[in-house]
């Protein structure tokens, strides 16, 4: 990915260099180790937020703690995609407390964010 000044990565940039190459793979993953600040707050807006089409999406980690700070990110995910939250993840994803979540978790996982 591309790097700014400071070494991290440059969000816009990578986003672009990503996109260029998304046709040559048949899922992508994101969130794994990627961290949390500015620069990839840009790279999760204009990589999986844009409406860009690509291959299914497996999100995890960082990638859904990034997402979740987005207003109505639902509304813009593709629609080939995968969450993986663990209990605080989904928490934050919905905005659902985490004793809410642990007694019904297979219902939580169908929240519909659009009530």
């Amino acid at each position: 990915m591309e790097e700014t000044s400071n070494s991290d990565i440059d969000g816009w940039r990578s986003a672009i260099g990503i996109a260029q190459v998304l046709d040559k793979y048949s899922a992508m993953l994101v969130g794994c180790g990627l961290g949390i600040n500015s620069e990839k707050y840009k790279l999760i807006r204009n990589l999986i937020l844009s409406g860009l089409k690509g291959p299914p999406i497996i999100i995890d980690a960082d990638g859904l703690n990034l997402i979740a700070k987005f207003y109505n990110w639902w509304e813009r995910m593709p629609d080939e995609v995968i969450l993986t939250p663990h209990l605080r993840e989904m928490s934050r994803l919905t905005g659902l407390p985490i004793d809410k979540i642990q007694g019904d978790p297979l219902g939580i996982s169908r929240f519909n964010f659009n009530k």
